[in-house]
């Protein structure tokens, strides 16, 4: 796959003939194609570069998850998409596997600064499910604003430490969910009350609630899967899904309390091989 490069170029006043003091980001093979206007600062991180390095670190630690690049925006942004079948967990105690999910976003447009988002796949395979600040996930995350160089020995760290966080913290609140009893009334009532909320899309939460109806709900976990699985196969786009998913998920943590507190203490016997190829990160 190729990807386009992009390059900073002068701005001309077509009126006074001189240089502004803001440059332009162009397509580097047409100059005629733009993606964004910046301050001199800005640095541009090239998409080939970043899936170079996500591709170098993942073969530094012999890890191979299943990937998908989107590209995005006319080829402004990029979305790496990493599922990692080696590193999971069983919430459920039923032996469902829920994978570790990474993503990557770099974009040339101003859409978003180089970024990685740790989360997990749906048990159904269907939806990414957000973890978002619930988890103190923030210290796990890597947001690069392209004010500087990339800082790669923190790019690969935060990876590591994704991976480990998805088996401490991200367990522990997944499973704190599946331990919170909901009724199909109580998810009911939860939707009536998020359908009018100032940013959530009304119409996702109507399909929420359509497979919320035909569904058995009896914990958190399931309702919160419905809602991940839902809105990641309806978003328009990957910002949208993100968006309504922090909306609606945060509301369903203040509305909807985790009742029992699990520990966890050690890291999942089951994956040990895979995390112990690794620098794990305190």
């Amino acid at each position: 796959m190729t990807f386009k490069r992009a390059k900073k170029i002068d701005l001309i006043n077509s009126v006074t003939g001189k240089v502004w003091d803001m440059k332009g980001v162009v397509n580097e093979a047409n100059e005629h194609e733009s993606f964004n206007t910046v301050s001199d600062g800005y640095n541009i991180v090239q998409h080939q570069e970043i899936v170079d390095l996500v591709k170098k670190v993942l073969e530094d630690k012999n890890l191979k998850p299943r990937t998908s690049i989107l590209e995005l925006n006319h080829g402004g942004r990029i979305h790496i998409d990493l599922t990692f079948p080696e590193i999971t967990l069983d919430v459920e105690d039923n032996g469902q596997a829920v994978p570790l999910k990474c993503t990557y976003d770099n974009s040339y447009d101003g859409s978003t600064g180089l970024r990685l988002e740790v989360g997990a796949e749906s048990p159904s395979g269907k939806g990414f499910l957000w973890v978002g600040d619930v988890v103190k996930a923030l210290e796990d995350k890597y947001y690069h604003r392209h004010t500087k160089g990339v800082d790669i020995q923190k790019f690969e760290k935060k990876l590591e430490k994704g991976m480990e966080s998805y088996q401490t913290k991200i367990k522990e609140h997944f499973k704190r969910m599946f331990k919170t009893p909901v009724t199909n009334q109580a998810a009911t009532a939860f939707l009536d009350d998020v359908i009018d909320v100032k940013g959530i899309s009304a119409k996702y939460v109507k399909s929420i609630q359509k497979e919320v109806n035909i569904s058995s709900i009896k914990n958190k976990w399931q309702l919160y899967c419905i809602i991940c699985d839902v809105i990641s196969s309806e978003a328009s786009s990957i910002d949208v899904r993100n968006r309504q998913l922090n909306l609606i998920i945060n509301r369903l943590h203040k509305k909807i309390k985790s009742s029992e507190t699990i520990e966890v203490t050690q890291l999942d016997q089951s994956v040990i091989p895979a995390l112990n190829r690794i620098s794990l990160v305190g």
